[in-house]
């Protein structure tokens, strides 16, 4: 009888130890979170097309396009975070660099670059935010001749965008693409 008992508790415990861990990531005063993305971001040569978000990483995958006339070799994301609508942005961060083999005109999908629902609650209560946006962008570009591309997110914490038809032309195909493969067609 103390077997089954026993055994019954710790079904129980396992069973709420992951809802427990999960709630304990929303404590505070944090009710939404959005994330976005820097789309077209000014002068940069790698840009970011489209998100997929998950609670594992609130950007588990990033839709990236070269749009320079040379070949991305690494690369490094980057993002911003606070109120919704406030900006700039009083928390910006840096993933972890990416090796990339990134022609002119590909795209590509890259993953978790580490926006972690329990550290994204963890600023936003800090900051005393109920609402959180977070926009990713590109901070750092190799490219296969040596040069590189930077953007200071920390001087500036947001990302600078733009309306430049001739980045939006250079990224039509890519997002077409990107479009036909998600859609299954």
């Amino acid at each position: 009888m103390r077997a089954a008992v026993f055994a019954q508790v710790a079904a129980l415990a396992m069973l709420t130890f992951p809802a427990a861990a999960f709630q304990a990531a929303q404590a505070g005063i944090v009710r939404k979170v959005r994330t976005d993305m820097a789309f077209v971001q000014k002068d940069s040569p790698l840009q970011v097309m489209g998100m997929r978000s998950s609670i594992y990483d609130l950007a588990e995958q990033v839709h990236i396009a070269n749009v320079s006339g040379k070949t991305i070799v690494r690369a490094q994301l980057g993002w911003t975070m606070d109120g919704c609508g406030k900006a700039p942005a009083r928390a910006a961060f840096v993933g972890l660099p990416m090796d990339l083999n990134l022609a002119p005109g590909q795209w590509t999908t890259v993953g978790r670059p580490g926006i972690t629902l329990t550290d994204t609650y963890r600023v936003l209560n800090n900051l005393s935010e109920a609402c959180g946006e977070i926009i990713v962008g590109v901070v750092y570009v190799e490219f296969s001749d040596g040069g590189r591309w930077n953007y200071n997110l920390a001087g500036t914490n947001r990302f600078e965008i733009t309306k430049s038809p001739e980045i939006v032309d250079r990224l039509s195909q890519a997002l077409k693409e990107m479009r036909e493969r998600s859609s299954g067609g």
